[in-house]
């Protein structure tokens, strides 16, 4: 499997596109954020540190090392509040997809009025997983590359 990895400086221009586009793109400025653990956390903390929003927590989990296994989420923060609110979730990057889409089902329990996605790296192609901001679209077949981000030292 070919690899790739993002490092501090991909960090940097994923916070200044948070700063300089996503701003502009969003229909609605978020109530909430809610990221995805274990990747997901960095980019996350960005975007609620940059709106100065709350920030909750879902254990989404669908790879031990680079094997896929089934998706399995964790309730990490509380989020019945969120009821009519704007939520963004994010995320280091959609694979396969998968872990999104059971993310986002679960979300709808809460009822929340929007939910967008934001993600760094994008790795499919097909529309009905897209997400809505993507800051590093990477359009590559999702067993091409294994991506590292500077954060999962044991990766390395």
């Amino acid at each position: 499997m070919k690899e790739t990895t993002y490092d501090w400086n991909d960090v940097d221009h994923f916070c200044d596109w948070v700063a300089k586009d996503l701003t502009k793109l969003l229909k609605n400025k978020p109530d909430c954020v809610v990221g995805i653990l274990n990747g997901g956390a960095v980019p996350a903390l960005i975007v609620a540190n940059y709106f100065n929003v709350p920030l909750c927590w879902i254990q989404a989990k669908s790879y031990e090392g680079k094997e896929r296994k089934e998706v399995k989420l964790g309730y990490r923060e509380y989020l019945e509040g969120m009821r009519g609110k704007h939520i963004i979730v994010a995320d280091e990057l959609i694979d396969s997809g998968a872990t999104m889409k059971a993310v986002l089902e679960w979300l709808k329990g809460f009822s929340p009025k929007t939910v967008s996605v934001v993600v760094m790296a994008l790795k499919v192609e097909r529309e009905s997983d897209q997400p809505d901001y993507c800051c590093h679209p990477m359009v590559i077949e999702p067993k091409e590359i294994w991506i590292t981000f500077p954060w999962e030292i044991s990766q390395k």
